[in-house]
């Protein structure tokens, strides 16, 4: 599932999953073991919890109505339909917060089981879930690492690129922490590169320890989480990871 979408497309959760569903049934029919690497916390535990998400396509009448409202008024909607919104960043953007809404009640029925019909079945999936982690001083270490290797492979030249062939910097701020800064330096909007780094390196700091915080909800939640040993030995960590495979298949 590597380059599977263009800028053309506001990829999410959903289509992660169902592009998900449909790759581990084509690996499984091939007698090939599929494996999940990485990365959003999210986009992992809907897969592993099966969140029954379905796609909801835009309302015209509802989006007329709304927009005779105020985005303090919207946030408000928003918030009595889901008051257990994770984050309120949702809230500053009101297109974010129309389309919120606008999925909250696609997911009500009879939309929802209309909707259901035309979705992948889920596979039956028994995964085994392995975590590694480092100590504080380590993972500092690793993100300033792939921080600079990412810029000296020019990442501000990739940014600038999509920005000439059209892409709005609207557009790149929402791609992720790296477009986000980057795009901001490129419009003048952050004095210097070398401002840019550690903004950046913190944001992404600060990105990490809400990760973590997803995977302790996650077991919070009834999924088991193998943890490997907190150790710098790679070959330590492999083998722990080996055996936990060996006792599960």
């Amino acid at each position: 599932m590597i380059d599977i979408a263009d800028l053309n497309i506001e990829y999410n959760v959903f289509h992660y999953q169902q592009d998900f569903y449909r790759v581990f049934d084509s690996l499984t029919e091939r007698k090939v073991l599929p494996v999940i690497v990485g990365g959003t916390g999210m986009y992992l535990d809907a897969i592993v919890r099966n969140y029954e998400l379905v796609d909801v396509p835009e309302d015209p009448e509802l989006r007329k109505e709304l927009s005779e409202k105020s985005l303090e008024e919207l946030g408000e909607i928003y918030l009595k339909l889901k008051p257990d919104l994770h984050t309120k960043a949702d809230l500053l953007e009101r297109d974010r917060v129309i389309r919120g809404i606008e999925i909250v009640l696609g997911h009500q029925e009879p939309k929802r089981s209309e909707l259901l019909k035309g979705m992948y079945p889920r596979p039956e999936i028994k995964p085994l879930i392995i975590g590694t982690t480092f100590d504080r001083t380590k993972v500092r270490e690793n993100i300033k690492k792939r921080l600079i290797e990412r810029l000296d492979e020019g990442m501000l030249d990739e940014v600038q690129n999509l920005h000439d062939s059209g892409y709005s910097w609207e557009r790149l701020e929402k791609l992720g922490l790296e477009y986000r800064w980057c795009s901001l330096l490129l419009q003048g909007k952050i004095d210097s590169k070398e401002e840019m780094i550690e903004k950046l390196y913190i944001a992404i700091g600060q990105f990490a320890k809400r990760q973590e915080t997803w995977f302790r909800f996650m077991e919070k939640n009834g999924v088991k989480i193998n943890w490997l040993p907190a150790v710098q030995d790679k070959q330590v960590r492999l083998q722990s990871a080996i055996e936990l495979a060996e006792k599960y298949f």
